[in-house]
């Protein structure tokens, strides 16, 4: 699995939209700001299911003292 989403990061990484990659129960987990990113990913990849993770904007956030 570890492969499979190496692969699909540096397929998929540059898709707007697509926030992160992860590996679910079986299954590639692809993190997305809104269901509309959708439409520019498969539905499996290299034989195992996408599952899409709708997350919103990510972003580092800052601790204030």
């Amino acid at each position: 699995m570890r492969a499979i989403k190496a692969a699909a990061k540096s397929q998929f990484g540059h898709v707007r939209g697509v926030q992160g990659f992860g590996i679910g129960d079986r299954a590639l987990r692809v993190y997305v700001t809104d269901a509309r990113v959708k439409a520019q990913l498969p539905a499996s990849f290299r034989g195992v299911p996408v599952v899409l993770v709708v997350t919103g904007e990510i972003s580092a956030a800052v601790r204030s003292k």
